[in-house]
């Protein structure tokens, strides 16, 4: 699968899921910019963990509370899929 194709899938895949959620459809353009933004990065990153081996993502946060509401996701859904543990979250500013 080329990187073209793995964008497509999930743009496509976040896009699909996003448009059913009415709280997400409330949101205000920059909002949903930004939480699309997430959900792609997010997945990106957890793709590529399962995809290969020696692969240990990197996911940037601009402040600490975004920090601990991704740290939070990924340990919510750690049970389900053990790889997301290999995603870290550093903080820069």
């Amino acid at each position: 699968m080329t990187l073209i194709d793995e964008d497509e899938i999930i743009n496509g895949f976040v896009s699909q899921i996003l448009e059913q959620d009415s709280d997400f459809l409330l949101m205000s353009e920059e909002e949903q910019e930004k939480i699309y933004g997430i959900y792609t990065l997010l997945l990106t990153a957890l793709h590529r963990a399962l995809s290969y081996e020696n692969v240990y993502p990197v996911v940037y946060a601009n402040d600490a509370a975004s920090k601990k509401v991704v740290e939070r996701a990924i340990s919510n859904v750690a049970t389900l899929i053990p790889e997301i543990s290999r995603i870290t979250v550093s903080l820069v500013h």
